[in-house]
């Protein structure tokens, strides 16, 4: 909905035939997509850097875990050997999770040519 998108559950082919008669030119205009007929890829990029983010998180969480339970960390009453032990430990580990994006867009190869032939290319499709 932030984008300006809605889902929708049609539940009878009234629902349905209000839909495409509410908003047919925008069907006909490519700008709404219905079921899983949307040959448009922008949500496959927008996927997956959401599932890379989680997975990161994952990692994050998990590896923090892991330290924790090594040094016996309590919240109650941390040692100074801890909390030293902790930052050294999560201050060179975080940096070295956010290489993991920076690779792979350093390898996503898209440049202003690149993008100017999708561009022509989606172009010819709609018309």
């Amino acid at each position: 909905n932030k984008l300006g998108g809605h889902l929708v559950t049609i539940n009878d082919p009234e629902e349905n035939q209000w839909i495409v008669d509410t908003y047919l030119n925008q069907i006909e205009n490519n700008r709404l997509y219905i079921g899983l007929t949307d040959k448009r890829q922008e949500g496959v990029l927008f996927a997956a850097l959401g599932f890379l983010q989680k997975v990161n998180t994952g990692f994050g969480t998990a590896i923090a875990g892991f330290v924790l339970s090594i040094i016996g960390f309590t919240s109650t009453n941390p040692s100074d050997d801890q909390i030293f032990f902790l930052i050294s430990t999560q201050g060179g580990l975080v940096p070295i999770m956010l290489l993991i994006p920076i690779a792979i867009f350093y390898f996503y190869n898209l440049d202003r040519e690149k993008h100017r032939l999708i561009q022509k290319e989606l172009n010819l499709k709609k018309s």
